[in-house]
């Protein structure tokens, strides 16, 4: 009986170890005011931003600073690659990170915008830094990416208010290969927006994908859900290297787009190997237990 278990165990530890979820976090702390390059924790590039990057504040916390307020026409993308270990394909994620916007006015303040986005998939890192009303999609490129954006910035009047097309409202939005999720648009509610914007704190930013085809996408603010299991249908996760990256923009109008302790874990998805190797050690199992009962 012990030896039954001793090699389940063994075969179970090897395919386990074949797909390990990977790791990545950062909390910015060990950069000078401005660093933009050479990043210590591997795996990080810094693209853009022209007055943006690691920044200081007086009441003692360090933060990566990708867009500022009051400098308009900006764009940066923060990119972490490699994640996983090389060449695995990602079946599930978690990712938490503090997120914080300033302006020196509020919602009602017409120098606020632009916009947020996370992203996880394929992100050629040509024509970076970029970001659209879809993330940091790029038209024509392959593999899958999501792309969860907070959109401040209200091309029309009244927040939205009747307006069809999503785009021009205020809120967050999903993205599946640069195409908006129907159903995904969550507006904001206007005290959070204004209290985010002048009181000076982070909001924790919890999201996670679950799910090899059709797996859900769970996402909360500030202890607030957003999403929870918001299923469309899947993505094509199934690539290789994925990548995340945090992107903002201003347009006309701006306002300061803070990152900070960020945490990231892949779980990739078992080849079918593994998944073969896995059913040999159960029905290995299985039957030198048969024979220890005869």
């Amino acid at each position: 009986m012990k030896k039954t278990i001793l090699s389940t165990l063994l075969v179970f530890g090897i395919v386990s170890g074949a797909f390990a979820a990977g790791t990545y976090t950062e909390n910015f702390n060990s950069y000078s005011g401005g660093t933009t390059t050479g990043f210590a924790n591997g795996g990080a590039l810094y693209f853009g931003g022209n007055a943006s990057g690691i920044y200081q504040n007086s009441s003692n916390w360090t933060a990566l600073r990708l867009v500022q307020d009051g400098n308009g026409s900006d764009t940066a993308t923060f990119l972490v690659s490699g994640v996983e270990q090389s060449g695995q394909m990602v079946n599930e994620f978690s990712a938490s990170f503090g997120l914080h916007f300033k302006n020196s006015g509020g919602i009602g303040d017409s120098d606020i915008a632009d916009r947020f986005s996370f992203n996880f998939g394929n992100i050629p890192t040509a024509g970076l830094p970029r970001f659209g009303e879809n993330g940091v999609w790029s038209s024509g490129q392959s593999g899958g990416l999501l792309s969860v954006v907070w959109d401040f910035y209200d091309n029309d009047s009244g927040n939205g208010s009747g307006d069809a097309n999503t785009n021009d409202r205020i809120g967050i939005e999903v993205y599946r290969n640069g195409t908006l999720v129907t159903g995904s648009f969550r507006s904001f509610d206007n005290n959070w927006v204004n209290a985010n914007l002048t009181n000076g704190v982070f909001d924790n930013v919890e999201i996670s994908w679950r799910g090899w085809d059709t797996g859900g996408l769970t996402m909360s603010v500030g202890g607030t859900a957003v999403y929870s299991d918001f299923n469309f249908g899947g993505l094509p996760f199934d690539l290789q290297n994925g990548e995340f990256a945090f992107s903002a923009s201003t347009g006309s109008e701006s306002m300061d787009v803070f990152v900070d302790n960020i945490s990231i874990s892949t779980v990739p998805e078992p080849s079918s190997g593994a998944l073969v190797a896995i059913g040999i050690g159960g029905l290995v199992a299985l039957r030198r237990t048969r024979r220890s009962r005869e």
